[in-house]
């Protein structure tokens, strides 16, 4: 899951999608990156697709809700946008993630060289994309 960090005074406003431009230097991925499980960030937490749905929303001024599906109806709109052969291993790891995959962890910080934004904050520089 994508985490949400409690807004904090000192951390930079982040108003881009892109975290560099394209002549910056590439961020720092041949660091090997730790587990979640090992290095889990202290204040940092999932942020669920409600609260997602939420952050959108203000970031573009509008309502948005989100909808639960059921697997049959998820399924039925993949099929018009998957092949069938990953329809079933894409609704596994949406509909039923492993524990180790909703962990946040300090990962985000070792390869892109800053600390992870929250998913709020993504969605205010992102708001353009939403429209």
């Amino acid at each position: 899951m994508i985490g949400e960090r409690p807004p904090s005074p000192t951390s930079p406003s982040r108003s881009s999608i892109r975290p560099t431009s394209p002549r910056s230097p590439p961020p720092r991925c041949a660091r090997p990156a730790t587990t979640a499980a090992s290095t889990p960030s202290p204040g940092l937490r999932p942020s669920p697709p409600r609260r997602q749905a939420a952050a959108i929303g203000a970031a573009i001024g509008e309502e948005v809700s989100f909808v639960e599906l059921s697997r049959e109806q998820a399924r039925a709109h993949l099929s018009r946008l998957l092949p069938e052969a990953v329809i079933d291993g894409t609704l596994g790891i949406l509909g039923s993630p492993l524990a180790e995959e909703q962990l946040v962890s300090l990962d985000v910080e070792a390869v892109l060289g800053r600390p992870a934004r929250t998913f709020a904050d993504w969605a205010a520089g992102a708001g353009p994309a939403f429209r």
